[in-house]
């Protein structure tokens, strides 16, 4: 491995896959990077930390990246730059007699944490995996109350939670218990034609909400003639206390800008919480700014319609405030209004289907037509819920479905009217559907969608064909 230096660039290369480790409980220190002499923040300079050629920065369970705490608008982060086939991997436990935890306090030593203003950029093939049992927070403490982590995808970069070989691990934003006087942030921007963020089976992507228990399907053994059921007008849910994925809603959590430019994000397992193929997306509460009381908001930019491909169909989740050991329950129903658990669930719409939302439909929340036709949205929670939510077939102008695959199946993924109860719309999903024309609906996997005929519900499926 071949080390270079000076004062602003450190790198290291290797063309072997070589490893520079953090163990477990260690951390890389980086709070005196991104400052002068005298402890002020650079404000014309960046320095950078490089990786390139085939080296991998690996962090085992527990251990931490520790950037500075930086309150100056104009400061320019630190960055931990990977280039070529290089890899900055999050490591889970290899112990396989594991139990479940019993709250938030236990898991935490075994998540890594990431905590401070800096940067990770990957440029050119280079990778950030998050696997199997890995759990990764982004957080603040007394130390560093400060943190704006920025996560920048270039080229064909990538960020896994989970892939087609691989079961996801959990990537959090938030604090798990409130910090005074601070503040979490957090970026992710996407900008190459092959810029990819991808959750796949098993994976977990929460902001500000984290993770206390995730072994298996997220529904655990619940059943869905169990959820919900009803009495007198009065719905009641019954996730399993046992096996199902447990979260909490987490604290500090004050901006959230995810921004696609050019690229792919990729939540496209469209199976509801009971299949081992599924995966999560969920939002959490938002802080107001610990100095100037600003309330915090959630970004999210669908630049462009043709370059900006959001795949959907995978399951996101809304948490409220303050709740606790909530149990993942995940089933058939968009809800359309948060349940006695406190939790609701529906379905990420596919950019062709989220560029349908009206701007004037929003009133706590700002929504943007850009130049072009793209959208930004900045708000609130609900707002940003709403806004990313697969809405009412019957609705869309232009009709779509999420199309998603594993390695041996397509799928598709709607909201219909419901059919059972009145708590939600209804999530439908099938692998048995065909399309209408001589095109294979592989293809329409790029874009995430088949265009569908039908008014109320789909009647037939065509593959849409776009730049």
């Amino acid at each position: 491995m071949r080390k270079e230096t000076d004062d602003m660039f450190w790198k290291f290369y290797s063309e072997q896959a070589n490893e520079l480790r953090i163990p477990e409980g260690f951390e890389l220190d980086l709070s005196a990077f991104g400052k002068d002499a005298d402890g002020e923040p650079l404000t014309e300079y960046r320095q950078q930390i490089a990786f390139g050629g085939s080296v991998k920065l690996v962090l085992e369970p527990g251990a931490k990246i520790r950037f500075p705490s930086l309150d100056n608008i104009d400061a320019k982060y630190p960055v931990l730059y990977f280039n070529d086939d290089s890899q900055l991997i999050f490591e889970g436990s290899q112990d396989g007699a594991k139990g479940r935890f019993i709250d938030a306090d236990e898991i935490a030593d075994t998540k890594c944490k990431i905590y401070g203003c800096g940067q990770i950029w990957l440029n050119k093939d280079a990778q950030m995996k998050v696997m199997g049992d890995a759990r990764v927070a982004v957080i603040s403490d007394d130390a560093t109350p400060i943190t704006d982590l920025i996560v920048s995808i270039q080229r064909q970069g990538a960020f896994y939670i989970g892939d087609t070989t691989e079961a996801g691990g959990a990537f959090e934003v938030g604090n798990m218990e409130s910090v005074d006087d601070s503040k979490v942030c957090f970026s992710l921007t996407l900008n190459g034609p092959k810029a990819t963020f991808h959750i796949d089976r098993e994976g977990f992507f929460g902001l500000g909400v984290g993770i206390v228990n995730k072994d298996g399907n997220m529904n655990g053994g619940a059943e869905i003639d169990d959820n919900p059921t009803e009495e007198e007008g009065v719905f009641t849910w019954s996730p399993d206390e046992y096996k199902a994925w447990q979260v909490n809603a987490l604290f500090n959590v004050h901006k959230v800008i995810i921004t696609v430019t050019k690229g792919i994000f990729d939540h496209s397992n469209i199976f509801n919480g009971s299949d081992r193929q599924s995966s999560l997306m969920a939002f959490g509460p938002l802080a107001a700014d610990p100095d100037t009381e600003d309330a915090g908001s959630y970004t999210f930019v669908i630049a462009d319609p043709n370059l900006s491909r959001v795949l959907g169909g995978g399951n996101i989740m809304h948490l409220a405030e303050e709740s606790t050991g909530v149990f993942v329950n995940a089933w058939n129903i968009a809800d359309s209004a948060a349940r006695d658990t406190y939790d609701m669930y529906s379905i990420l719409a596919s950019t062709a289907v989220a560029l349908q939302q009206d701007p004037d439909s929003f009133t706590d929340s700002t929504l943007t037509v850009l130049d072009g036709g793209g959208h930004q949205f900045v708000g609130t929670q609900d707002d940003l819920f709403t806004y990313i939510s697969y809405p009412l077939y019957s609705t869309l102008r232009q009709k779509f479905v999420c199309l998603g695959a594993t390695q041996f199946q397509n799928y598709i993924g709607y909201v219909g009217a419901a059919t059972t109860y009145d708590t939600g719309n209804e999530i439908f999903r099938t692998e048995d559907f065909n399309v209408i024309s001589d095109r294979s609906a592989d293809e329409g996997l790029v874009i995430g969608v088949l265009g569908a005929t039908g008014n109320a519900s789909p009647e037939s499926y065509t593959v849409v064909i776009r730049k």
